[in-house]
């Protein structure tokens, strides 16, 4: 009896555990803001909830200019990396801008977008010069093969995203892309934060 107790025990356990994880990725039904920071299950707890597909609250809903909207969208993507294997005839790793987000409002119906700052290393000041990306699945592609840090990223059915995969689908092998650059150039970002840090104490 004993031991058939330890098995129902290790057996409710392994249930809670598994229906945890489920409720870890399940979008948030009162508030889509606070939806993108969701820790997940499991060992790490520091993850962000990235959801690599369009959301009918956010990418499907831009008809019109809403700060709640934007607000989602700086929760959704803001500080992320984004990867462009092909800018201005190479590839570029940005970041996105945590702030700000521009409005389209100049466009036509459907065509009337969000969008989201791509910030280079030492990229302080949004300026005209400032690269912009339209808030939709070339975004989201872009985002996810840019192989950010602590980010828990999922498909519509909660399954784990791998990288390396979207870049397989999404960029012709025949194009001979090195996503090392992906790895080369995040070290320019963490240098720069890293000299603003020590400037930020100095001054202290």
């Amino acid at each position: 009896m004993d031991s058939f107790n330890l098995q129902l025990e290790q057996h409710a356990v392994e249930v809670q555990r598994t229906h945890s994880e489920q409720l870890s990725l399940e979008p948030s039904k009162s508030d889509e803001f606070f939806g993108h920071f969701i820790q997940s299950g499991g060992e790490s707890t520091n993850r962000r909830l990235f959801r690599a597909y369009e959301e009918k609250t956010l990418e499907q809903q831009q008809n019109k200019q809403d700060s709640v909207l934007e607000a989602s969208i700086i929760a959704k993507y803001g500080g992320l990396y984004l990867a462009d294997p092909n800018m201005d005839g190479h590839p570029q790793l940005l970041k996105i801008n945590s702030k700000r987000v521009y409005y389209q409002a100049d466009k036509r119906g459907q065509n009337r977008k969000y969008c989201v700052y791509g910030m280079m290393p030492g990229e302080i000041t949004v300026t005209k010069n400032t690269e912009l990306f339209v808030v939709d699945n070339d975004l989201i592609t872009r985002v996810i093969c840019a192989e950010n840090k602590n980010l828990n990223v999922v498909d519509a059915e909660g399954v784990p995203v791998i990288a390396a995969t979207y870049r397989q689908n999404e960029f012709l092998v025949e194009e001979n892309i090195c996503w090392d650059f992906v790895k080369v150039q995040k070290r320019e970002f963490l240098s720069q934060e890293l000299e603003e840090d020590s400037d930020g104490d100095e001054e202290v």
